[in-house]
């Protein structure tokens, strides 16, 4: 496994030399007994570890949410909560919240607004500005309507997810952080996967310089200017290796009982989705999924931001599942991608 998997990854290295490219690229594959973990760099100045101790760690952004959708099943299954449950039944202030479901926000069918497409927020992060609060988030991008009937369309929405990590502190009682140790960390002996809230906590990650916040001209130090709370819903970090443990475990009964994990898979189409490997791409319950697949059905997630990028994702096949997880210090999360659809064709 090790000598076909490195020669996917570092030929990405070499011939993907763009402004966003990864220039550290983190692979954890795991198929049935079989774990691969490596640390691949184009400086060679740079050592990692080969192994899942001491391996760099990163923020695997949007990943998030596959973890958040989790954590809200969980809660469903202790009878915390309903997934038919309307958001009203927490946030009454928010306009129409009551014809939204929790497997409407999980699914990005609620209809609710963003804020990837609002100058004021980019201009913000980028002038390196205190974070908004959560009210000025929802004030910013929800506003008096829906962008569509919920349960009707798909608009991917950071912000229904923001709700979602506070309905898990509503209802667990303790933090993020707490929730996330105790459903996920400690059931599944994670050391280095851990909620990012702090400016003090980005030292602790592995960074590219970010074009994104600078220019491809200038790029910028991540460190110097970017605060993790710009993230709606909260940003993880953790190593390869146990974002690939993470989404296997939600497939293998570990995480997950059958009935949550079908709620997870159920997804809807995705329409208008180019650059990307996928084939016929869906979105169930904090997953993307690619029911089109050659190798076979994939489901997990993708992420990105300054800095980093982020995949990881779960192959179901005949010859037993394979998961492979790509964390990257580019700009380009499409890569990530692009090398997981690489290892899953030599599984095929």
């Amino acid at each position: 496994m090790k000598n076909k998997i490195s020669a996917i990854i570092k030929p990405s290295l070499k011939s993907e030399t763009g402004f966003y490219s990864a220039r550290v690229i983190s692979a954890a594959v795991i198929c049935g007994d079989v774990e691969y973990i490596e640390t691949f760099s184009n400086d060679n100045s740079l050592k990692y570890s080969s192994g899942g101790d001491n391996a760099p760690v990163f923020y695997i952004y949007s990943l998030t949410k596959t973890i958040i959708s989790a954590l809200i099943l969980k809660l469903a299954e202790n009878g915390a909560l309903s997934v038919e449950d309307r958001l009203d039944k927490w946030f009454p202030l928010i306009k129409n919240s009551g014809s939204i479901s929790i497997l409407n926000t999980l699914m990005h069918t609620g209809g609710l607004g963003d804020y990837g497409g609002l100058t004021d927020y980019h201009n913000a992060v980028k002038k390196g500005m205190a974070p908004w609060s959560f009210d000025e988030f929802i004030n910013r991008t929800i506003g008096g309507k829906l962008l569509f009937t919920p349960g009707s369309k798909f608009s991917y929405s950071n912000i229904g997810y923001m709700l979602l990590k506070k309905i898990i502190e509503i209802e667990y009682g303790r933090s993020f952080f707490d929730a996330l140790q105790s459903f996920i960390c400690v059931p599944l002996n994670l050391k280095y996967t851990k909620v990012s809230s702090t400016v003090e906590s980005l030292k602790d990650n592995l960074f590219g310089l970010s074009c994104y916040l600078g220019t491809k001209e200038s790029p910028v130090d991540v460190c110097k200017i970017y605060h993790p709370q710009w993230v709606s819903h909260g940003v993880i970090s953790s190593n390869a290796y146990e974002i690939a443990v993470i989404y296997k475990s939600l497939f293998n009964g570990c995480l997950m009982s059958e009935a949550q994990l079908e709620l997870m898979v159920k997804g809807i189409k995705v329409e208008g989705v180019t650059g990307r490997p996928f084939y016929e791409p869906y979105y169930g319950a904090g997953l993307m999924i690619d029911i089109g697949s050659p190798y076979g059905p994939v489901y997990g997630h993708t992420g990105g931001g300054p800095g980093a990028s982020a995949a990881c994702y779960h192959l179901v096949r005949k010859n037993g599942p394979v998961t492979a997880a790509i964390l990257t210090d580019g700009e380009d999360p499409v890569q990530a991608e692009r090398i997981i659809y690489e290892i899953f064709k030599v599984f095929a």
